[in-house]
């Protein structure tokens, strides 16, 4: 009964790490549409150009731009971070090894 408990957790960790690797890729994705609109805005003619209030397009979009280009090199990296775990690697040491020791306690049960 022990070793069906052990491979369910193991079948469900690895069923949620693929979908969260599948989350991963989708945001990953969307990043890099975000990016192009972005270089795209490079192209708006006459960004420089003071609007009725003095303000040009680029000066309005600048500090937004800036905090966008920051969100989106913190969510990169964590996803790469995210990506190079190893999905057994958030067990702490100490509760694999009493885990280990449960199932080997389990195996020596007649």
């Amino acid at each position: 009964m022990e070793r069906h408990r052990a491979f369910a957790l193991v079948v469900t960790l690895d069923m949620t790490r693929r979908e969260y690797d599948r989350k991963v890729l989708a945001v990953k994705v969307q990043m890099q549409d975000l990016m192009t609109a972005f270089f795209e805005l490079r192209q708006i003619p006459d960004s420089e150009v003071k609007g009725p209030d003095s303000v040009t397009i680029a000066a309005r979009l600048e500090g937004l731009m800036q905090t966008i280009a920051n969100d989106i090199k913190l969510c990169g990296s964590v996803c790469d971070t995210y990506l190079k775990k190893d999905f057994l690697g958030e067990f702490p040491i100490s509760k694999a090894n009493s885990y280990a020791r449960i199932y080997c306690a389990a195996q020596l049960r007649p």
